[in-house]
């Protein structure tokens, strides 16, 4: 595409959106994207999918926005992919917010009186 550098490309994501964004890092240097980011994204260690080198320059960095009170993310699938990106050698950074819950960017959370989301 005229005006877009390759190397400024970059994937974000919510909710499902962010663990397939994550998908996408797990793809390494052939994920096409310098970044990734995922937004209260359901976090685990692919379901078993092959990763590749993260640790290549050319693969995306990543960046994970979580609340910790998230009911859709068990602390084992976070703690499978905290290892992952570890043992793969990413770029990589996770905010983690105390007490918020699923869906925590979309403002219209606080009318929804399902305990999972805020």
């Amino acid at each position: 595409v005229d005006g877009v550098e390759e190397g400024r490309i970059g994937a974000i994501g919510y909710c499902f959106g962010g663990r397939a964004v994550l998908d996408l890092a797990r793809l390494g240097s052939g994920a096409g994207v310098a970044a990734v980011a995922s937004f209260h994204g359901i976090l685990d260690d692919g379901d078993g999918a092959e990763v590749k080198d993260l640790s290549d320059p050319a693969a995306p960095r990543v960046l994970i926005c979580h609340g910790d009170a998230d009911p859709f993310v068990s602390a084992a699938g976070r703690s499978g992919l905290e290892s992952q990106l570890r043992e793969r050698g990413a770029r990589w950074d996770m905010l983690v917010f105390g007490g918020v819950r699923h869906g925590f960017t979309n403002p219209a959370q606080a009318l929804n009186d399902n305990p999972s989301f805020g």
